[in-house]
């Protein structure tokens, strides 16, 4: 493993794959090897086990309802740990990989905590975050862009590698009319994006609340560009 936070303090930039799960990291790192063929940065993965998930398996009376409505024992505690760290391990592979395709250096960690909190504590100014999340749709829609997507353009790049349009939302210009966040959220929800891009800085989406909001609601993985702030949890 080479020391991708070393060469970042020393100027070069970050393209930083989060997920909480191996389903999830797919779809980014998908992405994140199309990002790297175009942009010269470090890899690095970063894997959360959320403490919502390990708590729904604390309790010792705790069951699921199958698809036929019987009644299951939830995995022990043991083997959910033994699961994700199997995710966790198959994810690091994935980042190698990628790393080793573009040539470039690359890292890996798991944390726990809540996603988007333990990020903010992590990132630095030049990093691009792509949070991953499994695809809902069999049909792939547009790349979308939320405010600018830095120079060059990276979701305009996303689209073409992708063969897929992309389509402004907020912040394309005047000529458009102002949407609120709600309204804004509500459009990506029926939109069934490929991926969605968004400036934390200058675009309608900056707050850690705000980004959990947009990643629910786009149901695709979600590009971030300079740093989210941390919400200290």
């Amino acid at each position: 493993m080479t020391a991708g936070a070393e060469s970042a303090r020393q100027g070069h930039g970050r393209i930083i794959v989060a997920a909480t799960s191996f389903a999830d990291a797919s779809s980014g790192v998908h992405l994140a090897s199309l990002l790297s063929a175009r942009i010269e940065a470090d890899l690095q993965g970063i894997f959360i086990e959320e403490e919502e998930t390990v708590g729904l398996f604390r309790g010792p009376s705790a069951r699921i309802v199958s698809a036929t409505g019987a009644l299951l024992a939830l995995p022990s505690s043991e083997e959910l740990r033994a699961a994700l760290k199997r995710d966790a391990l198959a994810f690091e592979r994935e980042i190698a990989r990628i790393a080793q395709t573009h040539a470039r250096s690359w890292s890996f960690r798991t944390l726990q905590g809540r996603l988007i909190a333990r990020l903010g504590d992590v990132l630095q100014t030049r990093d691009i975050l792509l949070l991953g999340h499994r695809p809902l749709h069999r049909l792939r829609g547009p790349v979308i862009r939320l405010g600018p997507s830095g120079r060059p353009d990276i979701a305009a790049d996303l689209a073409a590698d992708l063969r897929v349009p992309l389509v402004d939302i907020a912040g394309a210009g005047a000529a458009q009319p102002a949407m609120t966040l709600d309204e804004t959220l509500a459009l990506i929800g029926r939109t069934s994006a490929a991926a969605v891009v968004a400036d934390t800085v200058s675009g309608p989406v900056r707050t850690p609340e705000q980004i959990e909001a947009l990643l629910g609601a786009a149901r695709c993985p979600v590009i971030l560009l300079g740093t989210p702030p941390s919400d200290g949890g």
